[in-house]
């Protein structure tokens, strides 16, 4: 079976528990106007690569995953292509190895149920608290997202939340307290706190697209810190 990919991280330390090695899935139905990977956005770019392959490269990065560690298929969104993703699992799960799946959760639970019983961890983006914000700023269904993760959850799957921390949209107390309320009602394993960069800014460039964030600067490691204090939540550093 043939996939299509973004791109390959090895010694991964973002993307889930441990060191990982990181498949970016080519394509991604959410359009986030900070996102970093806009060229992982079209479903017909990428490169093409075997599933044979994939499980080399996973392989190849075992000795170090230790205990922790494993395989991450991120994005782009990974569920696009569920059935490549269901495929290359099963082969890594024989091996002994932990799959983790980065989404940002707003496509049909159909592809979720297809990654189940070989997913050891949903990493799930949680982009908005208020719909119409959130599909302003990102495009995905708020509504769709939160049902799909109480349907992860009560078929007892293990679900980290990641809140994306936007300059003028989501690093504020008053919408981490918001989220706080939101997440209360959800049973999710962790919350990790994902702060803003401009690295993609030169990708946007190269598409000849607009980037609304060119100016704006990173998140500040203080602003993090309090936030993390005050909810208890863990932050990616990058």
């Amino acid at each position: 079976m043939i996939g299509k990919i973004h791109s390959i991280e090895t010694f991964g330390a973002v993307d889930g528990p441990g060191i990982r090695t990181v498949f970016f899935m080519q394509g991604c139905p959410a359009r986030c106007l900070y996102c970093h990977n806009p060229d992982s956005w079209p479903v017909d770019k990428g490169e093409k690569i075997e599933v044979e392959e994939v499980v080399h490269w996973a392989l190849r990065g075992q000795p170090y995953y230790g205990s922790k560690g494993g395989v991450t298929f991120s994005g782009g969104e990974p569920l696009l292509q569920a059935e490549y993703v269901r495929a290359t699992a099963v082969l890594l799960k024989e091996k002994g190895i932990h799959i983790a799946v980065d989404t940002a959760a707003c496509t049909a639970y159909s592809a979720f149920e297809r990654l189940n019983p070989v997913t050891d961890l949903y990493l799930v983006d949680l982009k908005g608290i208020e719909e119409t914000a959130c599909r302003e700023k990102t495009g995905a269904d708020l509504k769709l997202v939160l049902e799909n993760i109480r349907k992860l959850t009560d078929a007892g799957k293990t679900v980290e939340l990641r809140l994306p921390v936007i300059p003028g949209y989501s690093d504020t107390a008053e919408y981490m307290e918001r989220a706080a309320a939101l997440i209360s009602a959800l049973r999710v394993e962790s919350v990790t706190l994902l702060p803003f960069h401009r690295l993609g800014a030169p990708k946007y460039r190269a598409l000849g697209l607009e980037y609304e964030y060119q100016t704006v600067p990173g998140v500040e490691r203080s602003l993090l810190e309090r936030l993390s204090r005050a909810f208890q939540w863990q932050t990616v550093k990058f």
